[in-house]
């Protein structure tokens, strides 16, 4: 499943977001099943690639905010390393499974800045 979401997640982020917003809830209450299926079926499943273009889509964004924030010279929350940043689907489920119950209503996109933040914090 790791190599499958990092494959998809390079492609998707290339993607610009045809997917309707999601709430960081709703992702995870969709993801969790797919977690339990095996990586042969994972690179089958329309619903898995759904979810890799959200992420994708979601990293994108954030990356450009944070760019954004860098030219307006504002602070930053994070500091995505150049290139691809890395995205462990367990360490991704388990963040949004930490968020207390009224922030898995907050849009994905959202919530995928709040674990960039957290796994790629700026340092001084």
């Amino acid at each position: 499943m790791r190599v499958l979401l990092a494959v998809l997640v390079t492609a998707a982020s290339s993607v610009a977001g045809a997917t309707a917003p999601i709430t960081a809830g709703e992702f995870l209450a969709r993801a969790e099943p797919l977690m339990q299926k095996s990586k042969v079926t994972l690179l089958f499943s329309s619903e898995a690639k759904t979810l890799m273009k959200i992420v994708g889509e979601a990293a994108r964004k954030t990356r450009v905010r944070v760019e954004a924030d860098r030219a307006a010279g504002r602070p930053t929350d994070t500091c995505l390393p150049k290139g691809r940043a890395s995205v462990s689907p367990d360490e991704l489920l388990a963040y949004l499974r930490s968020l207390p119950p009224q922030r898995r209503g907050e849009s994905f996109d959202q919530a995928f800045g709040g674990f960039a933040a957290k796994k790629y914090p700026c340092r001084g």
